[in-house]
C-alpha cells in the first residue's frame, strides 16, 4: 500500500491510500528524495502542486507538514519584502 500527499494551490488537500502505482508515479523513500522532489517541482513551476507518493503513512504525514512549512516560510519572506518597500517601489516575485 502507498500513500499520496496531494498538493493543489500550494496547500495539502489530501493524504490518500493508493493500492497500486501508475507508470508515471515514483515512490519517495527518504527525506532527501522528498525534499529534492519538492524543490525540483518548485523550481520548474513556481508551485509545489503535485502528488507525492510514499510507502509509509508516517513519512507521508511528515512530508505534508514539511510542505506546509515550506509555503509558510515563503509567504513570511514575501510579506517581509513587501513591508520593506518604499513609496513608488515595485515588487515582483
Amino acid at each position: 500500500m502507498y500513500f499520496a500527499v496531494e498538493v493543489r494551490h500550494n496547500i495539502v488537500q489530501a493524504i490518500r491510500r493508493l493500492d497500486a502505482l501508475s507508470d508515471d508515479q515514483r515512490v519517495l523513500h527518504t527525506n532527501l528524495d522528498s525534499g529534492t522532489e519538492l524543490s525540483r517541482i518548485y523550481r520548474e513551476t513556481g508551485s509545489i502542486d503535485s502528488q507525492y507518493v510514499f510507502d509509509d503513512f508516517e513519512r507521508a504525514k511528515a512530508f505534508a507538514s514539511i510542505s506546509m512549512d515550506f509555503v509558510k516560510k515563503l509567504i513570511d519572506h514575501r510579506a517581509e519584502q513587501i513591508e520593506r518597500l518604499e513609496s513608488g517601489d515595485e515588487f515582483s516575485a
